[in-house]
């Protein structure tokens, strides 16, 4: 029996780490994909580490560039199988007051530069 998957686009060292490590705790595969190459290598050493019986693997990629995302998901699908659980953790992170960040602007953080 295979495990259930977890796909975290835009996964960092913090709430990207932080749920990898939750998910891979209860038996759930992991794919761990990011821009940053190097981050993403440790973060499958941390991730494994704590959970060696769980596959947890690493796809580099740019997930505000939708045809090289669309790409990388089907190679996450055919390397690990269908996710039973995407976290969607990609965002640019700058300070805002609540009520002042228009829609449009919220909008752009879906297609994180």
């Amino acid at each position: 029996m295979t495990n259930k998957l977890l796909v975290i686009l835009g996964a960092g060292p913090g709430l990207g780490l932080a749920t990898a490590l939750e998910f891979a705790s209860k038996g759930f595969d992991v794919a761990l994909l990011s821009r940053n190459s190097q981050r993403l290598e440790s973060d499958v050493a941390t991730v494994h580490n704590s959970s060696p019986n769980v596959k947890v693997q690493a796809f580099p990629v740019d997930v505000g560039d939708h045809v090289t995302l669309k790409q990388t998901l089907q190679r996450v699908e055919t390397e690990m199988g269908v996710p039973e659980v995407v976290y969607y953790n990609a965002a640019r992170v700058q300070p805002s007051r609540i009520g002042d960040t228009s829609p449009e602007y919220i909008l752009e953080d879906f297609k994180v530069p």
